[in-house]
């Protein structure tokens, strides 16, 4: 006899992920698309695992041996997953139709360096494109419905990328999507013997272990980080592969193992000007190194913090609708090269950094610190250009209409 149970089980496991997907708890490293997308997905799973229960219900109906209460129940379950889905769908409507306004709040916020659109001098990108610019990607999986945050940067200083990602299949994706972009299939980090974790949500993938014990604390992660396949696998070094020589941005995203990268990765920190890595404030996966470790490393190598960008937040079970979300878990940690500690960096390296600071996180006035920094070390004259564009940048704003945001040094 077929087991209707479990059949159901499962279905309803997969619609509650879905709904989880819709209020928000999928873990906030997505943007707001890429959570639209993931939601879009589960009801399809959802949908076709109707279809599925529906078929093996009229099969059931031919067997004489299936009890007609277990057909009935079995009935029951089906209309009732239906007309969850059909919830779902309505809500779905609704959020895609309220993420188009929130994207369009989002380029008028208060903040002037959101709300500006700088161009770069030529002269700059000219100078800068004097010596190669390279972005190394450790963990290089496809974004779905956004670009990734270097592509801008990489653009205007026509550079290379050399992606890092042991999974084939997400690793297929990003090279058929994007063809310029050199994919290996290393997965990077001690050098060591190692076990790759991949989890129900595909970013989540791991060489650590999930930490049940904290993850149940949450809505969403529990099913998210679930593990569906483990592959034994060897990691390798950054320093030990040659095609990350002459990295400028190096880019890590490896869901905790973020140190083992960075202390496999002494010798090609020396070419680096900036680093963008996730860090993590709650050790969701067991013996996860936090912040403060990844801090403390790449200042010892010569970096300072500039920004945590795009925070993501977990949401508390007790008393939630699954729209509060009340605890910092990760952010994405923009650390740049420090200047004037003896290290004579060239005039390109200078304004290869400066374009970081602008294309990467808009941080216009550290751009234009920087290319002050090269006219003081350089005699050249970058940052007058620079201010002549922030300037123009602020007329466009007031005569389109837009205002300049009444900010002050200090807290915002």
């Amino acid at each position: 006899m077929i087991d209707l149970r479990s059949k159901f089980a499962g279905a309803w496991a997969r619609l509650k992920v879905a709904l989880l997907v819709l209020k928000g708890v999928v873990p906030a490293r997505l943007n707001p698309g890429d959570a639209l997308h993931a939601l879009q997905a589960e009801l399809a799973s959802a949908r076709a695992e109707t279809g599925r229960l529906a078929a093996e219900l009229a099969e059931a109906r031919r067997h004489p041996d299936v009890r007609r209460e277990e057909l009935l129940e079995a009935k029951a379950e089906i209309e009732k997953l239906g007309s969850e889905l059909l919830v779902a769908q309505a809500e779905a409507s609704q959020s895609a139709r309220a993420l188009a306004r929130q994207t369009g709040r989002f380029y008028a916020t208060t903040r002037i360096n959101e709300a500006l659109h700088v161009f770069m001098p030529e002269t700059v990108l000219q100078a800068a494109r004097e010596e190669d610019f390279k972005v190394v990607d450790v963990g290089a999986q496809m974004l779905e419905s956004a670009d990734h945050i270097y592509t801008q940067l990489v653009v205007a200083l026509s550079g290379q990328i050399i992606g890092f990602e042991p999974l084939g299949d997400e690793r297929q994706k990003r090279v058929e999507k994007e063809t310029a972009v050199t994919m290996l299939p290393h997965a990077i980090g001690s050098g060591q013997s190692a076990v790759l974790r991949v989890t129900k949500f595909s970013p989540a993938s791991s060489l650590l272990v999930p930490d049940g014990g904290k993850l149940a604390d949450f809505l969403a992660l529990p099913e998210m980080l679930e593990v569906i396949e483990e592959t034994p696998l060897e990691t390798r070094r950054l320093d030990d592969i040659p095609e990350a020589d002459g990295c400028r941005l190096l880019k890590i995203d490896v869901q905790g193992g973020e140190l083992d990268v960075l202390k496999g990765a002494v010798n090609s920190l020396q070419s680096v000007l900036a680093v963008f890595v996730e860090v993590e404030f709650l050790d969701i996966y067991q013996s996860q190194p936090l912040f403060p470790s990844v801090h403390a490393l790449l200042e010892q190598h010569g970096f300072e913090l500039l920004d945590l960008l795009e925070p993501g937040y977990g949401s508390y079970r007790a008393a939630n609708n699954g729209r509060l979300q009340s605890r910092l878990l990760w952010a994405d940690g923009l650390y740049v090269r420090k200047l004037g500690l003896g290290r004579v960096l060239t005039i390109p390296q200078l304004l290869q950094l400066a374009c970081a600071g602008h294309f990467l996180a808009k941080k216009f006035d550290y751009a234009a610190h920087v290319l002050a920094f090269c006219d003081r070390e350089h005699g050249t004259a970058f940052a007058r250009d620079y201010s002549g564009k922030l300037k123009e940048a602020e007329q466009r704003l007031e005569a389109q209409g837009g205002s300049l945001p009444d900010t002050k040094p200090g807290f915002r």
